[in-house]
């Protein structure tokens, strides 16, 4: 299966690593051509979701074989008003695979129950992909289950019963099933509340039910709600209080800080909630016990309070809070798998705006509520050997880390890397942003500054972005939307290719 890039009439080699496929990434410009013309005749796609930006609007389209989901494969069309613009994607050629599957979709159930070995485990999903897998395609069930903390991906052989492939796809920040509502009339109010670093917030929304004070904010497009933790269940009991003098920390922090991240994204991209539909936002917090660890498990974030030795409440970072928001926004946008060099990606997305969302609402600098390049330094104890944060974007290597595709790790743990090798593509956006040198490649790069860096990388993740893409992917799909934003061979766009370079990204 060959892969190869069309820029027009220029052809450049690009592999995908997915760890499981290899697809052919394309990118070229319409001018008025046939999108088939340009594509293997056998290909087929189906449409799945449609983004507008604007002017511009975003079609994203599975491929499909006889009908069925070709995993991994996607085509995006670009339209600047009624005009096509532009087409990208990943495509798999020579598909021949039997469409009749041998085994039936409850034997495909019993194979992962088997497997998962844990009755708190649903299945949640069955349907039938072609699968790729080492040059080879299958016929295979994708088996979506689930529980409270987690979300199992498998891939079983439709013929054989083997598992393909499996993968965890919860969204952790670290190495709908909302309860039902009251009847009782509700009365939006502002209340105050001290957060976990000991500052106070006097513009807190909540709701007076007439006895009680409840953590739901109604004045913004999307219901914003904080709940506690009970147990293990999700999403718990809204948190109340009886006075509107809010002193459960982390869950001031967390319901303010998503109120920030909803205005982030609405004032900037006109995004409305994670979805663009407004929905309600969830968070649960005091999660587990001595949990050093927050997720976007699908529906909802979950944030543990720390060990107290590590880390302290996690809600209590506004990266950390827009960080797991963002993944929300990944997955109904690009859809990064979150396996391998797709799955950093993802991670990186949400490192960036975690980052950018700081900079956004809090003045620049170091200590404490300040906005910087380092991820969750604000509930990070410096206690060593942990250090001063969870993640630097501005040097990696700092709590060793990867900043350059030589040092990337290349073994299965982490979802195949995908919190480690994230920090090669966060790093590649502080450079590109704050400019610097990779302490690697001895690279030097002329940033553009952060809101541009910004604005690029939101509309490269979210309209251009495949969700089977790998780094060398990242790098074309980054280029082809700084030469749409700023022209090709812009000082914008050569300070992006000059980041890949200093990352070792080609």
């Amino acid at each position: 299966m060959k892969k190869f890039v069309y820029f027009v009439f220029t052809f450049v080699f690009i592999f995908s690593t997915l760890g499981f496929s290899k697809g052919h990434y394309f990118n070229y410009k319409a001018n008025g051509k046939n999108v088939k013309a340009m594509l293997p005749l056998e290909v087929e796609f189906s449409q799945k979701r449609i983004l507008k930006t604007g002017k511009k609007t975003h079609i994203r389209f599975s491929q499909t074989y006889h009908g069925i989901e070709v995993f991994g494969g996607e085509l995006i069309k670009h339209y600047n008003g009624k005009n096509l613009e532009s087409v990208n994607g990943i495509i798999f050629e020579n598909i021949n695979v039997g469409t009749v599957p041998v085994l039936s979709n409850y034997d495909a159930t019993k194979i992962v129950v088997q497997d998962l070995n844990n009755p708190e485990y649903k299945i949640r999903n069955t349907k039938l992909v072609i699968f790729p897998k080492n040059d080879v395609y299958y016929l295979a069930y994708k088996v979506d289950s689930f529980k409270f903390d987690s979300n199992m991906i498998y891939f079983v052989d439709a013929e054989t019963g083997t598992i393909l492939f499996k993968y965890e796809n919860v969204k952790e920040g670290k190495p709908s099933w909302v309860g039902g509502g009251s009847s009782t009339t509700l009365t939006d109010v502002t209340g105050t509340g001290i957060g976990v670093n000991g500052e106070t917030y006097s513009d807190l929304h909540v709701v007076f039910d007439g006895s009680s004070y409840q953590m739901i904010n109604r004045t913004r497009g999307a219901e914003i709600k904080t709940y506690k933790a009970v147990g293990r269940s999700l999403p718990g009991n809204i948190v109340t209080d009886d006075d509107n003098y809010w002193t459960d920390s982390a869950a001031v922090c967390a319901h303010k800080y998503l109120e920030d991240v909803y205005d982030f994204y609405y004032t900037l991209y006109g995004r409305k909630s994670y979805d663009d539909m407004d929905s309600a936002m969830i968070a649960t917090v005091h999660y587990g016990t001595n949990y050093v660890n927050a997720y976007w498990n699908g529906q909802q974030m979950v944030f543990g309070d720390g060990d107290g030795v590590q880390a302290t409440y996690l809600s209590g970072a506004l990266d950390v809070v827009a960080h797991e928001l963002s993944h929300a926004v990944t997955d109904y946008t690009s859809d990064l798998i979150y396996s391998n060099e797709s799955g950093a990606l993802n991670e990186a997305f949400s490192d960036i705006m975690g980052t950018c969302v700081e900079f956004y609402f809090q003045p620049e600098g170091f200590g404490l509520l300040k906005a910087d390049y380092w991820m969750g330094e604000d509930i990070w104890y410096p206690n060593e050997p942990f250090g001063d944060a969870l993640r630097y974007l501005d040097d990696p290597t700092k709590a060793g880390d990867p900043c350059h595709y030589d040092q990337r790790y290349t073994g299965t743990q982490d979802n195949g890397g995908v919190h480690i090798n994230s920090t090669i593509v966060s790093h590649w956006f502080y450079l590109i942003a704050h400019g610097g040198t990779n302490p690697y490649s001895g690279i030097k790069v002329d940033g553009m500054g952060l809101d541009k860096a910004r604005d690029l990388v939101f509309n490269a993740f979210t309209n251009y972005m495949p969700a089977d893409a790998d780094f060398s992917v990242a790098r074309q799909v980054t280029l082809q939307t700084a030469a749409e934003m700023y022209g090709e061979n812009s000082t914008e766009y050569n300070i992006v290719q000059t980041g890949w370079d200093a990352v070792g990204v080609y």
